[in-house]
């Protein structure tokens, strides 16, 4: 039963989401009714910062156009799953992963070093920072040479059994009687 409540909400939350982003709306200046641009008509009223964070999908803009004394309002949305960042040189949400690459591989002795490339699509900004891969520990396998032995006694005679682990030292659990 736990699932089915939350499964109704997201529903019901979609469209919510949906009647606030296109709800008839009111213009600020004169109290006129606004109408909402398509996506083709409100790219002349973006700066090409806008224009550029739309057409990677980091952000969405609606653009909302007076009808009597053509006043424009704009509403900036979000992409929560976009990979991209602000931009640390320009402000615009372009800014992102490019590469990591391994300069020095980690040993058993020395820890090695790294670098990721960042950039921003519109002004092509880039960062290289280096970071450091932790240096290899060897792993200490221990292994019970008696998980399966067994042994008799007045009450009968039984092998160890394990759950999972066996003698290859899987953490399983045995007994004995």
């Amino acid at each position: 039963l736990f699932p089915f409540p939350f499964f109704v909400y997201f529903f019901y939350h979609l469209t919510r989401k949906h009647h606030y982003r296109n709800h008839a709306r009111l213009c600020k200046q004169c109290h006129g009714k606004m109408r909402k641009l398509s996506e083709k008509t409100e790219d002349e009223f973006l700066s090409k910062e806008q224009q550029i964070e739309e057409s990677i999908h980091s952000v969405d803009y609606d653009v909302w156009q007076c009808n009597d004394c053509h006043s424009i309002e704009m509403w900036y949305f979000l992409n929560r799953h976009s990979k991209y960042q602000v931009c640390p040189k320009c402000n615009v949400i372009a800014y992102r992963f490019v590469s990591r690459r391994t300069i020095d591989n980690a040993t058993y002795t020395s820890s090695g070093k790294g670098e990721e490339t960042h950039s921003c699509t519109f002004c092509g900004y880039q960062h290289i920072a280096a970071y450091t891969i932790a240096q290899l520990t060897k792993s200490s396998s221990s292994s019970s040479s008696d998980s399966f032995s067994s042994s008799s006694s007045g009450f009968g005679s039984s092998s160890g059994g394990s759950w999972g682990g066996g003698d290859s030292g899987g953490g399983g659990a045995s007994s004995k009687w």
